[in-house]
């Protein structure tokens, strides 16, 4: 059974490879720097990412924003979403956690920034805690220091507890996803943003 599972994985790679291959042809893609891709704009390509996350981010509500015919284009504004994507990308990539303790009623995440990404990571998780404390029966206390956050949960149950060690702080922060009716906000100038808040 192994034997025919791995012939199959092969025969598929295969298949995926050629038709790579074939549209790579058919859209006479010579490099990015030429940009002859037969219009990089056109409608007819397959894909639908902008490439980096936070660029399309601003694709996706850009594009919303001009088919809008109600859009108030007084109240847009892309830069405060802008700043606000660049707090969540360095909390993901310019964080880390150095210690999670756990009791029995509770999660304490310490977690460090580089030194650019202080600000983005206490902007955020005060914010996140700040809502799902909202919608959740959980003590969230965060505490900012010198080098980044810690972050103390104590839910009402041990399922949440379990839950909450399985998920890490990165889990947590993903949580409930409210994001995008946020970056909405931002955008159109209805969301509280200040220097990249979330």
């Amino acid at each position: 059974m192994k034997k025919k599972v791995a012939v199959f994985l092969i025969v598929l790679t295969a298949a995926v490879s050629l038709w790579a291959n074939q549209q790579h042809s058919e859209h006479g893609h010579t490099g990015h720097t030429g940009h002859s891709v037969s219009s990089a704009s056109e409608s007819s390509t397959p894909l639908s990412a902008g490439g980096e996350a936070a660029f399309t981010a601003l694709i996706e509500v850009v594009g919303l924003l001009e088919v809008d015919v109600d859009t108030d284009w007084s109240n847009v504004d892309i830069t405060a979403l802008h700043s606000h994507l660049v707090d969540m990308s360095n909390v993901m990539l310019s964080t880390s956690v150095v210690a999670d303790e756990l009791t029995d009623s509770s999660l304490l995440f310490k977690v460090v920034a580089t030194e650019n990404a202080v600000g983005s990571l206490q902007r955020t998780a005060r914010a996140h805690a700040n809502y799902i404390s909202t919608i959740r029966p959980w003590k969230i206390e965060v505490s900012p220091n010198e080098t980044g956050v810690t972050v103390q949960i104590t839910p009402e149950s041990s399922a949440d507890l379990q839950k909450l060690n399985a998920l890490g702080f990165y889990g947590f922060m993903a949580l409930d996803s409210h994001h995008q009716a946020h970056h909405w906000q931002i955008a159109t100038g209805n969301g509280e943003h200040v220097h990249g808040s979330h």
